[in-house]
């Protein structure tokens, strides 16, 4: 595997992590262990695409494609979540950094 793939796949790892809602990003482990579950599915998708052969930048562009935009996989986790606290958007910032 080349750099230039794992810098594909780490890419859009980060831009699904950039996404996912921020109760999720507060569970370190299971964000983690959400984020290398994704980074496995996408390296057997590409090695299913590549058929047996090694893998090049368009298998792996092509697998990030099948999986979908950033946003699409963020959906899945912001769906599951049910917000325990409603916070308007004026005091959000204050309670973060609280």
């Amino acid at each position: 595997m080349s750099d230039s793939e794992n810098k594909l796949v780490k890419n859009y790892i980060t831009q699904v992590k950039q996404k996912l809602p921020e109760w999720l990003k507060w569970k370190e482990e299971e964000l983690k262990n959400i984020l290398y579950d994704l980074e496995q599915q996408l390296y057997n998708e590409a090695r299913a695409i590549s058929g047996g052969e090694s893998l090049t930048d368009a298998d792996v562009q092509e697998a990030i494609m099948r999986m979908g935009p950033p946003e699409s996989i963020a959906k899945l986790y912001k769906r599951r979540g049910t917000p325990r606290f409603y916070i308007t958007q004026e005091l959000i910032e204050f309670y973060l950094r609280s």
